[in-house]
């Protein structure tokens, strides 16, 4: 089974067009902020998903981590990890990460 990535935020060019990875991990783009609550019904309706790249509006807190434990990468759309609570990521041996800048 291929494994999902929930990309939740507005991808720029030329992040927005499909990549070659594409046919390892499927991108589902669903852009927005979600609530803790509503973000984690989202990947549990999805068990494949085991990514996500967000807005930098978008917390990601120990619920989250704790609530779903397949997710294996979060990303920032955005200069900065202010939104994702690190400590609880480093415990879950979560890989975070911000894209580059050029």
């Amino acid at each position: 089974m291929t494994p999902k990535v929930l990309v939740l935020a507005d991808l720029t060019p030329p992040y927005d067009q499909p990549t070659s990875l594409e046919k390892d991990v499927i991108m589902m783009r669903e852009p927005g902020v979600l609530t803790t609550k509503n973000l984690i019904k989202r990947v549990l309706r999805d068990p494949l998903i085991r990514g996500l790249i967000c807005p930098l509006g978008q917390k990601i807190d120990a619920t989250v981590f704790r609530e779903l434990p397949q997710l294996e990468v979060v990303s920032n759309v955005a200069v900065g990890l202010d939104n994702i609570d690190l400590e609880s990521a480093k415990r879950k041996k979560l890989r975070c990460r911000i894209p580059p800048l050029f």
